[in-house]
């Protein structure tokens, strides 16, 4: 079961990161950077609150939501490199 609990953090991924690739293209790389940054570190404060005997649906929730702003930050970033 371990190997699935990664699901959630992948599937933001993938669909975060393209859309801000193209997205950075058109507005700019620092705007999507940044957001991705920040709600990456408001995910993981959400991690950090999660109690001990979390539900998963909530855990995997925010685990999109981190892969969601990881992806923003990784389309973003990778955006950056080639300006």
């Amino acid at each position: 079961m371990g190997r699935h609990l990664h699901a959630p953090l992948t599937a933001g991924i993938l669909v975060a990161g393209p859309v801000s690739g193209w997205l950075s293209d058109r507005y700019g790389a620092r705007p999507f950077a940044t957001g991705g940054m920040i709600g990456a570190a408001i995910s993981f404060g959400l991690l950090m609150a999660l109690p001990v005997n979390f539900n998963f649906w909530l855990f995997g929730l925010v685990l999109f939501v981190n892969g969601l702003a990881s992806g923003l930050f990784m389309g973003a970033e990778h955006r950056g490199h080639h300006e």
